[in-house]
């Protein structure tokens, strides 16, 4: 199965900018809740999507992931969109900087065969 989406830049305003708006936690983009219902649109609509008899955990990477409070923000945003499958939960890549390109070199190489 494959799903692609752009890649998906996320701003956060830092802890300092928080403070000097009047405080409050680390606030997502505008874009995340569109294009989190739209991976959601496209795994309802792709073909080849298995069938998961337990719920799924879905793991960010990337140096976005790396944003204090990205993980948390993410599976909120998330829990709004109605997604396909089951989530048990969000978390980061153990090495979330390489593990983009692992994937992508994994994905390269699959094509090949």
């Amino acid at each position: 199965m494959r799903i692609q989406t752009s890649g998906l830049r996320i701003a956060f305003m830092t802890r300092g900018e928080a403070r000097q708006r009047g405080g409050g936690p680390l606030r997502p983009s505008p874009q995340l809740e569109p294009w989190l219902r739209n991976l959601a649109q496209r795994f309802s609509l792709a073909q080849d999507v298995p069938s998961f008899h337990e719920p799924v955990e879905i793991v960010v990477a990337g140096g976005t992931s790396l944003v204090g409070g990205f993980v948390e923000v993410f599976a909120q945003e998330l829990k709004k969109v109605e997604f396909p499958l089951k989530v048990s939960g969000v978390r980061r890549a153990n090495d979330a900087l390489s593990s983009v390109v692992r994937g992508c070199l994994i994905a390269a190489a699959l094509e090949q065969q």
